[in-house]
């Protein structure tokens, strides 16, 4: 389906604007969404879906809504504007892609929580070569990619994140790579907490001014974190109270710290470069 010189679909307040429900192998392309309703894009019971050249806002929502999804691929899509998440992704789906897209502005509801940019949930997802900015006003826990608890395996690569609410990144759930992103100011660049296995994250950019750059923690368990060859710089806080740092660990089960570049380069001296906050929480 393509919006031959654009087309905009613009339903009734509380309408969905695209539902695609028990179909398979087709492609929507170069099509507006505007809607007033839950969600912007419903996809349920759905095989080898594409979204091309699209543009979804949703000012009541989430913009694309995935529920029972396989091979999902959201490319060249302008994400942007939705009340709630720019992209939910739940855990019954798997095999989502998010690929060379821009998602901005979402979340901006005075709501605390539900409004990341990009909300992963699911199996073998790919975010790559996106940008994700802007997206939360729920400060601290709204973030640019969330990754749930029960995501598994997935891939985050390429992207350029900055200025979300909480973090660029925060990652519970199970193994996943975290690679070659550039992440800009913010409240925390990465946070890790409740992992079930070690994350990889590897040759990431981190710079700007944070709380932290990448913050380890606890939320029912602690991080599990293989951190590898990245360059974090913070040039200043965020904060103008409490730790700041560019890598703080305040509690990890496991924590590989190998052949990174770290540093606090903000002449206030009031930050470190790596704070490991006690021994005693740092488990192995």
């Amino acid at each position: 389906y393509v919006g031959d010189g654009g087309a905009t679909i613009a339903p009734p307040d509380g309408s969905v604007g695209v539902m695609l429900v028990n179909v398979h192998d087709l492609v929507l392309r170069g099509i507006s969404v505007r809607a007033n309703a839950n969600q912007g894009v419903a996809i349920d019971n759905t095989q080898n879906v594409t979204l091309d050249h699209d543009t979804v806002t949703n000012n009541a929502g989430s913009g694309v809504w995935i529920k029972h999804g396989t091979a999902i691929s959201i490319s060249h899509c302008m994400l942007a504007g939705s009340a709630r998440a720019g992209l939910f992704d739940s855990e019954f789906a798997s095999g989502t892609r998010l690929t060379d897209s821009t998602v901005v502005a979402n979340g901006i509801d005075g709501q605390r929580y539900g409004g990341d940019g990009v909300d992963l949930n699911g199996s073998n997802e790919t975010v790559r070569s996106s940008t994700i900015a802007g997206n939360g006003d729920g400060i601290g826990f709204e973030h640019g990619i969330y990754v749930g608890a029960t995501a598994a395996h997935y891939t985050i690569t390429g992207n350029q994140i900055g200025a979300n609410a909480g973090a660029d990144i925060k990652a519970t759930g199970g193994a996943g790579v975290i690679a070659y992103n550039t992440l800009t100011s913010g409240t925390w660049g990465m946070v890790f907490s409740d992992n079930s296995t070690l994350v990889t994250v590897e040759y990431n950019l981190v710079q700007g001014r944070f709380q932290h750059g990448i913050f380890l923690t606890t939320g029912t368990t602690p991080a599990r974190v293989r951190l590898l060859n990245n360059t974090v710089q913070q040039t200043g806080r965020l904060t103008s109270s409490g730790d700041a740092s560019a890598v703080f660990v305040a509690s990890a089960a496991q924590l590989v710290l190998r052949n990174n570049l770290l540093s606090y380069t903000n002449p206030d001296a009031l930050g470190s470069a790596l704070f490991v906050n006690s021994a005693s929480l740092l488990a192995s």
